[in-house]
């Protein structure tokens, strides 16, 4: 029996082709409303469509072409007055001119569209679409990874509110600001407007919530989706934006079940199921009937190899390796880091120049050795790959040797001791269900134990016993781990070439035991930067006394007519900005930095730096693991039990014969390279 590929249509899919046409649009129902939401995607408009949406009463979200009269009629008869009484109207621009040029700004921005290919029905759908909120935009996965999915879509680059709103702004600015202000009034309202502007620039980079916000729009139905947010299970991460694939299967003649739906999180992939109406994890073939597994003779022919190839891909732990420049970006852009800079800029105004550019110069060289730091760390867990030893793998009818690093769930293989140039023995380069023969295993690198592990087949289980992750731990072996001795099994069915045990492959990549580990290491927990709640609360708590002050030094400096603003606004400011000291991520820096040091002298590593401060807190360890604290020496000391006293007999000689018999055969001595191994208690009763 072969690795079958027609068990789901969902595991093994053909090779990529482009994406699937969208499907034809149902007739309108009565509720036209409705149907015209779901009945399109997006950027599928043509001018041949005949459903055409009903017209809508006028609404502020009916047509986004309303907006730039309702903003140009607003200003006209409300602000506008209210500006020309305070000002002389010579200074002051015309209502209505100001009000065309808002108009003209706002229909720039529509034109942009236009000129990107979207009809007025286009823009009038994606504006409702953006506005309406609907359930079907968020599903619930509740896994142990994600727990939900929102689906989104880019905007276009003229209506993200990152862009045109501050379009708008810096027109009025120019339009309205300008002629009724002096230059240095007129530049204070400027750098505002900047502030401001990069102000929400910079959320977006500290907040996933707020980028979706501002970047995309809600999308109601999966088929207008290009893009998802992705919310993890508690204790799993933080939120990410993902892409969303469309691809089709090849060999399909339903040209609605072609195509699959699919995003990568984490190194793991989720498929959309149109039966459930949700996502699922990738599958993989480890929870099948014993009996599968017996029967299981690797794939057949190519076609069902390219098939699996696609599906799951190579045996490989890729990840990116992080640049330094990408590693010191995301430290000059922590919230922490970015208020030093502005506060730096602030004393530069002020005059301070020797101090502010020491102070900048060195907030830089203290950023850039912390990501210098990780950057080592990083580089050190790149070299954790899976191991390309050369296995023998029964493909297509015959045994064929090929490289770890190919090998794909279904494939059976020979597996035994393999030793590299230094003679180190070689891992296991993916998880695998002994089928024939018996190995001894050290899994230290996965459970810490150095205690080799018996692992036997699965010929003497039930065939019709489902195989269980954690009960049948004792006939599978991990990637990661290595092979201290093996035994075939030669009556098998089949023969191996080369007299390793007969395996077949359960999972590859990151869905391996070690492959696990790896991704618990890289993705488990959000970043966690220098600033923890406590300083965020001291530092409000001074904030509030600083407001004070500065309210006082403006109130004061407003009843003044010849202090100059531009020094008022300048000393609230530091004011301000003076409750947080310059010094403070400089020590975070250096105490990090210290810590980072003797750490890696004595072998550890740390990805996280600023998780150190809160290891820092601990005051009660609990191990698990006899040895880690206590020595694990033990010896002999005799059997109780024999007679009616608690003395232990030592005299081997005095031991009933049953009591030896048994204190004989419950042990799992094994030799390896010519020396007894097992646990500890079961060494030292070797006397017996």
């Amino acid at each position: 029996m072969g690795f079958s590929t027609s068990r789901s249509p969902s595991i093994l899919r053909g090779p990529v082709v482009e994406r699937a046409s969208p499907p034809t649009a149902p007739p309108p129902s009565k509720d036209a409303g409705t149907t015209t939401l779901h009945a399109y995607r997006a950027n599928s408009f043509n001018s041949s469509t005949t459903d055409v949406a009903p017209l809508q009463p006028f609404s502020l979200s009916s047509s986004p072409l309303q907006l730039p009269w309702l903003l140009g009629w607003f200003i006209s008869l409300h602000l506008l007055p209210l500006v020309n009484s305070s000002c002389d109207s010579a200074a002051v621009p015309d209502a209505a001119q100001f009000a065309a040029v808002v108009c003209v700004l706002c229909y720039g921005v529509i034109y942009t569209q236009l000129l990107h290919h979207q009809t007025w029905k286009e823009i009038t759908e994606n504006w409702n679409l953006s506005s309406r909120r609907s359930e079907m935009s968020r599903f619930y996965v509740g896994g142990k990874v994600v727990d939900s999915v929102d689906f989104l879509r880019k905007r276009h680059w003229a209506w993200r509110l990152d862009l045109w709103p501050f379009a708008i702004m810096y027109g009025a600015w120019l339009a309205a600001i300008v002629p009724s202000l002096d230059a240095v009034d007129a530049f204070i309202v400027l750098g505002c407007l900047v502030a401001l502007h990069i102000l929400v620039f910079l959320f977006t980079v500290w907040s996933v919530d707020f980028k979706c916000f501002v970047q995309y729009s809600k999308a109601n139905d999966i088929h207008q989706a290009d893009t998802c947010k992705v919310t993890p299970a508690k204790f799993s991460g933080s939120k990410e934006i993902v892409p969303l694939h469309f691809q089709k299967l090849a060999g399909s003649s339903n040209s609605v079940d072609a195509e699959e739906i699919y995003f990568d999180f984490r190194k793991q992939r989720f498929i959309y199921s149109k039966e459930k109406n949700t996502f699922f994890k990738l599958p993989y073939p480890s929870k099948e009937k014993i009996g599968y597994y017996l029967k299981n003779t690797g794939y057949g022919t190519e076609a069902k190899v390219v098939a699996a190839t696609e599906n799951w891909g190579r045996n490989v732990f890729e990840y990116p390796q992080p640049t330094f420049s990408k590693l010191m970006k995301e430290q000059i852009m922590e919230p922490f880091f970015v208020f030093q800079v502005f506060c730096v800029g602030l004393w530069c105004l002020d005059d301070y120049w020797y101090y502010s550019l020491f102070t900048l110069f060195m907030l830089f060289m203290f950023e850039s050795t912390m990501a210098k730091s990780r950057l080592k760390t990083l580089s050190e867990l790149r070299r954790v790959k899976v191991d390309s030893q050369t296995l023998m793998v029964y493909r297509c009818g015959k045994w064929v040797k090929m490289s770890g690093t190919e090998l794909l769930p279904g494939y059976v293989v020979s597996i035994g001791r393999s030793t590299d140039q230094s003679g180190e023995n070689k891992s296991v380069p993916a998880d695998m269900l002994i089928l024939a023969g018996s190995a001894i295993v050290n899994e230290a690198i996965l459970t810490g134990e150095s205690t080799p592990q018996w692992k036997v087949s699965v010929m003497g289980r039930g065939i019709e016993e489902n195989l269980s992750p954690r009960r049948d731990k004792a006939n599978v072996l991990f990637g990661g781990t290595k092979i201290l001795q093996h035994t075939p099994d030669k009556t098998f069915h089949m023969k191996t070439p080369d007299g390793g045990c007969v395996a077949v492959v359960l999972r590859t990549g990151f869905e391996t035991s070690q492959g696990k580990l790896m991704r618990t290491i890289l993705f488990s927990t959000e970043r966690v930067t220098a600033n923890s709640w406590e300083s965020g609360l001291f530092i409000l708590f001074l904030v509030v006394f600083a407001l004070i002050a500065a309210g006082y030094v403006l109130k004061k400096g407003l009843e003044d007519p010849t202090r100059s603003k531009y020094k008022l606004f300048l000393s609230c400011s530091l004011i301000i900005t003076s409750v947080i000291p310059p010094e403070l991520p400089m020590e975070l820096s250096i105490a990090v930095n210290t810590s980072l040091i003797a750490l890696a002298r004595r072998g550890i590593y740390c990805t996280e730096p600023f998780r150190i401060p809160f290891a820092g807190k601990v005051d009660i360890c609990c191990f698990d693991k006899t040895g880690t604290l206590t020595s694990d020496d033990m010896e002999f000391s005799g059997v109780g039990g024999l007679t009616d006293n608690e003395d232990l007999e030592t005299d081997i000689s005095k031991f009933p014969w049953r009591t030896l018999e048994i204190l004989a055969s419950c042990h799992a001595l094994v030799f390896v390279d010519n020396k007894l191994t097992s646990f500890l208690v079961v060494l030292k009763l070797q006397i017996i």
